[in-house]
């Protein structure tokens, strides 16, 4: 019985997500293992691309990243990433202000244009749920 509640126990941490308000954010198509991933969360239509909710950097060790945002209210929600290769806090960007690191959003919008408004990225997230978010580097 006591082999019975140590699986019981084992199997419980082994398939325990995050908090059940969380958001989870996949990251695909990471090119290369320098620099930082930087995660903004937005939670206002007016602040979107310029004050985050929420902000995570996260170190680049393989090519593709999980991250969580957790005890997050029920709300819409826009999630902006970018590759800061070389590690100098910003995205940088050409004459033209076409990005020069790779970058992506919610809902992975066309940005052939520029970058998505906030109706583009974003998503609803619900209360006591875990929301997944996939996005892929552009």
């Amino acid at each position: 019985m006591q082999l019975f509640y140590q699986l019981l126990f084992v199997t419980t941490l082994f398939f325990h997500d995050a908090d059940p308000s969380s958001i989870r954010v996949t990251i695909q198509g990471i090119a290369n293992t320098s620099g930082y991933i930087q995660i903004g969360l937005y939670n206002q239509e007016e602040l979107f691309l310029k004050k985050t909710f929420r902000a995570k950097k996260v170190s680049v060790d393989q090519f593709s990243i999980e991250e969580y945002f957790e005890a997050i209210p029920e709300g819409n929600y826009a999630i902006s990433i970018f590759h800061d290769e070389n590690g100098n806090g910003k995205l940088d960007s050409n004459l033209f202000r076409i990005p020069k690191e790779p970058y992506g959003f919610s809902n992975n919008p066309s940005t052939t244009f520029g970058p998505p408004d906030f109706d583009g990225a974003s998503f609803v997230h619900k209360a006591k749920k875990t929301t997944w978010i996939k996005i892929q580097l552009k």
